[in-house]
């Protein structure tokens, strides 16, 4: 499936850290790691790729929407659950990124508010 064209000035780079990272969400703490990717992606923030195993699955829910990136691959989406409240496309992960995005296999971040 084709999504855009790639810009010949975009760069994407995946590097692992050992940065502490908290994903908060309405005073809910859904993830906590010490071995996030770093994902740095022309113009865009800084995006912060944590091990799956540090999301915790309970607040996790399925999603049906998937995107497609032509630098880092196709996403799947995670939709968080919280006191009953479901908030739709939280997190997404790449299962299987291709290129300069390879560093964050099956690794999942939160999406920016």
């Amino acid at each position: 499936m084709f999504v855009h064209a790639r810009d010949l000035f975009g760069r994407v780079d995946a590097l692992p850290s050992s940065r502490h990272v908290v994903v908060k969400r309405d005073g809910a703490q859904l993830a906590e790691s010490d071995a996030p990717t770093l994902v740095f992606e022309t113009g865009l923030p800084t995006r912060f790729y944590l091990p799956p195993e540090d999301v915790d699955p309970s607040v996790l829910a399925d999603s049906d929407l998937k995107t497609g990136c032509p630098y880092k691959g196709f996403a799947s989406y995670r939709d968080v659950v919280l006191e009953g409240r479901r908030h739709p496309n939280l997190f997404w992960y790449y299962s299987e990124p291709f290129g300069e995005g390879s560093g964050s296999s099956g690794a999942i971040t939160r999406r920016p508010r």
